[in-house]
């Protein structure tokens, strides 16, 4: 079986959506880990092999908080080397004028790289890519400028010297001793960066780095989302700050510089953006190579560029894929020398019938869930001397499909984003059900029960259909970061509730057999009705779809117009956008027909069809050219405003 099955009390099954293969990664990194560990504590490795796995550790720690930001969130930022600085300062001042106790100091370097992360986090969430690397790359310039500022404090451009070794328990901690420490402090925050990505949290990054524009639109509060980031990603540079300051008791404004700053962001990249254990691997080729190479140190810049270029190419594409494809057949040949019992064929037997039983609105949607119509009026909105939209009124009801149709630059999709709450109009009203959506942002639009689908799919790499699918339940079924990094029972309850969900979806779009594919690799049809699935698992009472039928084959058409119904029938009220008449006329209970921002005409299919001025102004065709009786079949092309 490619996923584990939970059958529940109504004998329907829900996937965990994770292979075995993939729920036994984490085993392999922790068992190296601890040899290094055993290996350390025998007295085996001298003084040099000891500072190294010291020094790997602490690069570990600043290229998983790197990876964080930018393998995660799409977001370049150079702060992890004022994270750095900062841990190492705090500590250093400490131990010399205070206790040298290390679990005190990596405490208070934690919280001090936390505020340094939420002080560049607030201005820095409104900042695009490139805009937040130039002025996270002043930020460290700035550090011999601020440690000269603070020079009674940080010991200016000299720096800080005699830092006490640390201690533990009020024991000194030198030699090997203190590598164990660096490991297992870079291995504990290692578990917490691995359960983090591999949670909800991870994936609503994973949707906010392939577009902020679809996270609102799943009700995810993207600023929030940021700036957590930025400090959680800030909080192992200051851990690494305090092991670095305890090393050589000496820290100076030279051991954070730029070049510091690259090596950090050549070690995430080299481990490979996204992955969760390769800040170890990029932290053991950058810290070992130019120590105990002399040829690598004296071209360190040329040969960090060739390396990330080797590794943003190589090491992120083919190899990682045949890595994957050889864990995969691993994988399979182990579950083949595995006994089938009844307990499996139980299992495959309910989740076979569970997947020829279409979900009903409680599985899908939840107990609390109930029908609404939408009720738009009078509304207008005008972009400069452009007026997109004149006194459009509408109503869509619940359980019914109403279409959107006109030529290009009608007003299509600038109502539906006007609906949503990408826009505000400039008069008139829109409410679903009790609730006024004039006013409402984007993601508390959703919230409200609005569901959205946009003209080209956007599903995130390296999440499977199902993975792809839950995620959309992140701020309707939310559990902390502690809850989600300790696998409490909260989080453990909204993981299944969000999985129950997701496979209902799944199973109700027809796309259930292909759970476990990734879902950027899917065609383009499903694709299309994993987005469906998606927006559905939200619990919408409106879905907005958003020329959904672009680009099928006449097939895929046919099983999507099928999914359509099946969410119609469960009472979701559905405003269609699609330029494929043939499907409108299939699928809509109503035709509003728009041209130039206004409405020219309402109607059941049969009166669009029949009314002149549709089929010459939208259709174009004159009905002297037609012979009487004749069917429109025709499907207009184009995108839509």
């Amino acid at each position: 079986m490619s996923s584990e099955v939970k059958t529940e009390s109504n004998g329907h099954s829900v996937s965990r959506g994770t292979s075995w293969w993939r729920r036994q990664q984490w085993a392999l990194p922790l068992l190296v880990l601890l040899v290094l560990v055993v290996y350390s504590a025998s007295g085996s490795a001298d003084g040099t092999v000891e500072r190294d796995l010291a020094l790997v550790s602490m690069f570990a720690l600043l290229a998983s908080g790197l990876n964080l930001s930018l393998g995660w969130a799409g977001e370049l930022s150079f702060s992890q080397a004022a994270s750095f600085a900062v841990g190492a300062y705090v500590t250093g001042y400490t131990a010399i004028h205070g206790p040298a106790d290390i679990l005190l100091s990596l405490l208070l370097s934690g919280v001090a790289a936390a505020i340094v992360g939420l002080i560049v986090g607030i201005p820095a969430i409104r900042l695009k890519v490139w805009s937040l690397a130039m002025v996270t790359f002043f930020l460290v310039l700035l550090i011999p400028n601020i440690a000269q500022l603070l020079s009674s404090e940080t010991g200016g451009f000299t720096g800080l010297s005699g830092i006490p070794a640390g201690t533990l328990f009020g024991r000194e901690i030198v030699g090997g001793n203190y590598t164990i420490v660096c490991l297992i402090v870079a291995g504990l925050w290692t578990v917490f960066y691995r359960n983090f990505v591999k949670s909800s949290h991870g994936h609503a990054l994973r949707i906010l780095r392939e577009s902020p524009e679809l996270a609102r639109s799943l009700g995810i509060r993207i600023y929030r989302l940021k700036l957590r980031t930025y400090v959680i990603s800030s909080i192992p540079g200051g851990l690494a700050g305090t092991l670095f300051a305890h090393l050589d008791s000496y820290v100076a404004p030279n051991s954070f510089t730029f070049t510091v700053a690259v090596s950090i962001i050549a070690a995430a990249i080299i481990g490979g953006l996204g992955s969760t254990y390769g800040a170890w691997f990029g932290a053991a080729v950058i810290q070992i190579l130019p120590l105990e190479v002399p040829w690598f140190e004296e071209h360190l810049l040329l040969l960090t560029g060739v390396l990330l270029v080797l590794c943003g190419v190589i090491v992120e594409g083919k190899v990682r894929a045949r890595v994957a494809s050889l864990g995969r057949s691993i994988a399979s040949r182990l579950r083949s020398l595995r006994p089938s019992g009844a307990a499996v064929a139980t299992a495959a037997e309910a989740s076979a019938a569970a997947a020829t039983t279409p979900p009903d609105v409680e599985q899908l949607f939840g107990a609390d869930w109930a029908p609404a119509s939408l009720e738009v009026r009078n509304v207008s909105r005008s972009f400069g001397g452009v007026r997109a939209l004149r006194g459009i009124d509408m109503r869509a009801e619940s359980g019914k499909v109403t279409a959107l149709i006109g030529p290009n630059g009608s007003g299509k999709t600038t109502l539906l984003n006007v609906i949503c709450g990408y826009y505000q109009p400039d008069d008139g009203s829109i409410r679903l059900g009790d609730d006024d959506l004039v006013g409402s942002s984007v993601d508390r639009t959703a919230a409200k029960g609005v569901g959205r689908t946009f003209q080209t799919p956007l599903v995130p790499a390296k999440l499977s259909a199902h993975e792809a699918v839950a995620a959309a339940r992140y701020s309707h079924d939310y559990a902390g970061v502690v809850s989600a990094v300790l696998r409490m029972p909260k989080y453990r309850r909204v993981k299944w509730a969000g999985a129950a969900r997701a496979t209902a979806a799944l199973r109700l779009l027809g796309v259930g057999e292909h759970a476990e594919t990734e879902a950027a690799s899917l065609s383009l049809g499903l694709r299309r009705r994993v987005e469906v699935a998606r927006a559905a698992t939200t619990s919408p009472r409106l879905l907005l779809l958003d020329e959904p039928a672009s680009g099928l084959s006449e097939g895929e058409v046919k099983e999507f117009s099928q999914a359509v119904r099946r969410l119609r029938d469960l009472g979701v009220a559905i405003v269609l956008v699609e330029h494929n008449y043939a499907l409108i006329r299939e699928l809509a209970d109503r035709i509003y027909v728009l041209r130039l921002g206004e409405v020219l005409a309402v109607g059941t299919p049969a009166e669009i069809d029949a009314n002149d001025e549709v089929a010459e102004s939208y259709l174009g065709i004159k009905r002297g050219t037609q012979a009487e009786g004749d069917v429109v079949t025709t499907s207009a092309s184009g995108g839509s405003r």
